[in-house]
């Protein structure tokens, strides 16, 4: 498989995991209408995405070079390295772009999509042996799930309305000069 097909299987494999509607056209709105995005909210979620990320990867990749050690404690399995850290950086990726937005959006979609693109990404790279695929597959990851974040993001423009609960008031009062009180309950 040559590169132009193993781009064009990400770019697909985008085209239908990105959740946009058809007939979607760029809106530019002011900050302060509702539904748009605070400045600096898509930066923090690509850092927290490449930190989470990283540190998954990190994670991951120590988790696979234990579990594949022989008994003679020599290192064997690069690949296990490689797969478990893929994994695990997938999801800490994902972690980081819903940690990145303060938690707004649905966190086992983001992390979802991330490990679902990252995992269409490793087979695409064990498949073609392309190592142009690892870089790709990490920004097709990162763009995914802030896609899915802000697709999933609750709307921070409505007012946050109390719950309702039990209260009791009293109120005094003096008909015709006598001392008394009324209690109400409000639900």
């Amino acid at each position: 498989m040559s590169i132009t097909k193993t781009l064009f299987a990400v770019l697909v494999s985008l085209a239908l995991v990105l959740p946009f509607p058809a007939n979607a056209q760029p809106e530019f709105t002011p900050s302060t209408s509702k539904g748009a995005d605070p400045p600096g909210r898509s930066v923090r979620m690509a850092l927290g995405g490449l930190g989470g990320g990283l540190i998954g990867l990190g994670v991951g990749a120590g988790l696979g070079a234990n579990l594949a050690r022989n008994d003679q404690h020599e290192f064997s399995g690069l690949a296990e390295a490689f797969y478990i850290g893929s994994t695990i950086g997938a999801i800490g990726l994902g972690a980081g772009v819903h940690i990145g937005n303060e938690r707004r959006g649905n966190s086992l979609a983001v992390m979802g999509s991330s490990l679902a693109v990252g995992a269409v990404g490793v087979a695409t790279m064990v498949e073609t042996d392309e190592p142009i695929v690892l870089p790709v597959t990490i920004v097709a990851q990162l763009l995914v799930a802030i896609a899915v974040e802000k697709h999933t993001a609750r709307d921070d423009s409505r007012q946050a309305v109390a719950p309702r609960t039990r209260s009791t008031t009293v109120d005094l009062w003096t008909p015709s000069g006598a001392a008394g009180f009324l209690v109400r309950h409000s639900f």
